[in-house]
Parts: structure tokens; C-alpha cells; sequence
């Protein structure tokens, strides 16, 4: 905070500090959301001016035109933004923030992608990526509001406990992959069946790739009726497959569907009710509310 309080710069810190100001950038946001809805595919990117066209050609002329004013108005404004805070902050401070560092590649990819946007009219760059920048700023109303926050703050805190989970689910795909290639893996592959090409028990990486579709419920039972005894061999053998196959699948789908990736949404509402049973606990999702507040009463 600048200590001249009657100086130019501590007004700017301020209003960029201020809650309508901040309510101000979240509408924006959704307003520039909103644009970034209206684009349609084959859409023109700098239509042409022509003469002699008709009323509905016209409409789409305009039409292009309007959405491409907006997204340069939405760059300046957000530039302006980032202008604004680099002067009430100082840039040293500015980059010492995560998002504001966010911020201002998001700016520069945005002012980047309006530039290349007019000289692609002589169609001599090819820099569509640039304008993944526009739906970056969407990630902006990650840092607004102090709801969003906590709810932000719970999925790293969750991610710490999440790789466990993994580890557990890991140890099941292989355990039950290892089972399934013994049992299942000499099946005949026939493309009018579940157990085709690309669908097997056959090696590690497609056993693995099954047993993920058959976690996302997509036919499981399908390919639980096909690993019955009874089918056809590949290579020597008469008969293939095992009674045992209901017994597979269906604990495979209990402990995988029902049980392991349930400890997910457990350990992210363990995370959720830790941080809001309680105000008094604070953590880092409070310090953003902390330095509002302060420079509020200050």
C-alpha cells in the first residue's frame, strides 16, 4: 500500500483494490464470456467488404464485425486492468502475486492474438492458439469472490490426499488386469463381440484400457456375457473363457465404480467441511479477504 495517501498512486491502489471494482472485472468476464458463445464454425475471422450484396450477407458482415470490435474492446479493458495494478502495486510487488503473473500473460496473449487477427488478413501467420487467451480469462473469477476461493483452496488441499487414493486404484486395475489376461486373454477376437481388437484381455495396456471402460459403466455387462465359458479360442484349444467371469466383473465394478472412486468426493468433502465448519480457522484462502478488509479500515 502506498504510504502517501494523498498521491496519485494510492488512489489507484485504492480502486483496484476495492469490491465494486472487483464486482466490475467478474461481470466483465461473463459479458466477455458471453461473446466468446456467440462464434459459430466457418465464421470469418476479418470478413471482406463487398458491394451489391443482400440483406442477409450484410447481416453477417456486421455480425463478424461486432463480435470482433468486442473482443478488442474486452482486451483493452483488461489491459487497462492490468495497467492500473502494475502502477498502484509497483511491478516488483505486481509479480510477486501467482495470478497476477497469470494476468499478464493473459493480456499479452490477448493483445497478441488482436494484432495477428488484422494481419492475417494477408494470410501469412497461422496463430490460432493465440486465441486460447480469450477463454483464459474465463480462469480469472477463479481468484474473485471469496467463495470461489474456499472452494479453490479445497481442491489443493484434496490433491494432497488424492495420489493414496490413486495408488489404490492403481493396485486394483493391475491386480484385476493380471487376473483378467490368465483367464480371458487366449479368447478369439471377433469384431461382432465385446472382446475384439480393441477390447481384449490379450496384453497389459489393452487389459488396462478395458477394465477403465468397464469402470465407466459402457457395457460391462456386455463384455461380461462374452468372457463366459464357451467361446471360441485364439490359436489351439476348444473352449475359452470361465464361469468365474460374473464373479470378475461384477467385484471389479463394486470395488471400482462403488467403492474406490467414491473415496474421491470423500476426501474433497472432508477437505469442504474442514475449511467452513469453522470461521475462525483461517488459512490462505483468507489472505486476498484479509488485505481487502484491511485497506478498508486503514
Amino acid at each position: 500500500m502506498p504510504k502517501n495517501k494523498r498521491s496519485w498512486k494510492y488512489r489507484i491502489w485504492r480502486l483496484v483494490v476495492s469490491t465494486p471494482f472487483e464486482y466490475y472485472i467478474m461481470v466483465m468476464i461473463a459479458l466477455n464470456t458471453l461473446i466468446l458463445m456467440m462464434k459459430y464454425h466457418r465464421q470469418e475471422r476479418r470478413p471482406s467488404v463487398a458491394t451489391n450484396i443482400d440483406t442477409a450477407q450484410q447481416n453477417y458482415h456486421n455480425y463478424c464485425n461486432t463480435l470482433i470490435f468486442l473482443n478488442s474492446a474486452f482486451t483493452i479493458m483488461f489491459s487497462v486492468e492490468c495497467i492500473l495494478k502494475i502502477m498502484a502495486f509497483g511491478p516488483k510487488n505486481y509479480f510477486r502475486d501467482r495470478w497476477n503473473i497469470f494476468d499478464f500473460i493473459t493480456v499479452i496473449g490477448s493483445i497478441t492474438d488482436v494484432l495477428v487477427s488484422e494481419l492475417q488478413q494477408s494470410a501469412f501467420l497461422s496463430l490460432g492458439f493465440l486465441r486460447l487467451f480469450r477463454a483464459a480469462r474465463l480462469i480469472k473469477l477463479l481468484r474473485q469472490g471469496y467463495t470461489v476461493r474456499i472452494l479453490l483452496w479445497t481442491f489443493i488441499q484434496s490433491v494432497k490426499a488424492l495420489p493414496y487414493v490413486c495408488l489404490l486404484i492403481v493396485i486394483l486395475f493391475f491386480i484385476y488386469c493380471i487376473i483378467g489376461m490368465q483367464v480371458f486373454g487366449n479368447i478369439k477376437n471377433d469384431p461382432m463381440t465385446q472382446m475384439n481388437n480393441h477390447n481384449n484381455f490379450q496384453t497389459f495396456g489393452s487389459g488396462i484400457l478395458l477394465l477403465f471402460r468397464c469402470a465407466t459403466g459402457e457395457n460391462w455387462q456386455e463384455v461380461m456375457l462374452d468372457c463366459d465359458a464357451g467361446r471360441e479360442c485364439e490359436g489351439s484349444g476348444t473352449s475359452c473363457g470361465s464361469k468365474t467371469t460374473y464373479l470378475y466383473f461384477v467385484t471389479f465394478i463394486f470395488f471400482s465404480t462403488f467403492l474406490m472412486l467414491n473415496l474421491f468426493v470423500a476426501v474433497i468433502m472432508d477437505n469442504f467441511d474442514y475449511l467452513t465448519r469453522d470461521s475462525s480457522i483461517l488459512g490462505p484462502h483468507h489472505l486476498d479477504e484479509y488485505v481487502r478488509v484491511w485497506a478498508e479500515y486503514d
